[in-house]
């Protein structure tokens, strides 16, 4: 048998030849859109990546900046310290000189009328013990106006039947006057023996007999010691005032 043929006339063979045009034509765009949805895909990928680049490195600013700001606010604390300690500390050290200058006068005074017995009257009168009292006092009102929640916040790191209250609300036991000066960055015992006139042994004691009785372990207590913070600064320009 002889194959079937049709004969195609010239307009069916144009549409033909436009269909396939037609076709490639539909192709070209459908590669032409494939390809630009891989290039938006993948220009999609790399902004992704990016961003999640940007956000770790904006988390790992804001870290750096709460950092700064916790070390800016601690520098702030030390440097009010200072100021209203070395204003206090100044005032007395300057009464004492002036003391001491009244009592050399007097001496010599009493020297050149060759009054030896009233020399030693004058030295008599001299109670270092009252002294000693009057500077505690001094400091324990200075350091509770810097830092007016030290009490409550050290009892705080205390089991509860363990606390130390003073007996006065303006005033620090001999164990509280310890860790105030290991707040305030003193935790030589020894230097703190110098101050308040204990053995270096005794501070020590004091010391681990207080510890012993925290509910923080080993360098917690100290860390926890060192947030308590210090007054703002309106309670400095107050406390400036009234000295």
């Amino acid at each position: 048998m002889k194959p079937f043929l049709v004969k195609l006339t010239g307009v069916e063979l144009q549409r033909i030849a436009v269909t396939e045009n037609e076709k490639n034509t539909l192709h070209v765009y459908l590669l032409l859109i494939i390809f630009a949805a891989i290039i938006i895909a993948f220009a999609a990928t790399i902004i992704f990546i990016q961003l999640k680049k940007l956000k770790a490195r904006e988390k790992v600013i804001e870290e750096k900046n709460a950092q700064l700001e916790q070390t800016n606010e601690k520098l702030n604390d030390q440097a009010l310290v200072k100021e209203k300690y070395i204003g206090q500390f100044f005032s007395v050290i300057a009464d004492n000189i002036a003391r001491l200058e009244k009592l050399k006068r007097g001496v010599e005074r009493k020297i050149m009328a060759k009054r030896y017995d009233d020399i030693l009257l004058t030295f008599n009168d001299i109670n270092i013990k009252k002294e000693r009292e009057n500077l505690y006092a001094m400091f324990d009102s200075a350091f509770l106006t810097i830092f007016p929640n030290f009490i409550n916040d050290f009892n705080s790191m205390l089991k509860r039947e363990e606390q130390i209250w003073p007996p006065k609300p303006d005033a620090l036991t001999k164990e509280l006057r310890i860790f105030a000066l290991m707040r305030l960055g003193i935790n030589d015992c020894g230097t703190m023996a110098g101050i308040l006139e204990y053995t270096t042994n005794t501070i020590y004691v004091y010391k681990m007999r207080v510890k012993a009785k925290s509910v923080f372990a080993g360098d917690q207590f100290d860390q926890k010691l060192m947030t308590i913070k210090a007054a703002n600064n309106n309670d400095i320009r107050h406390f400036k005032q009234s000295a």
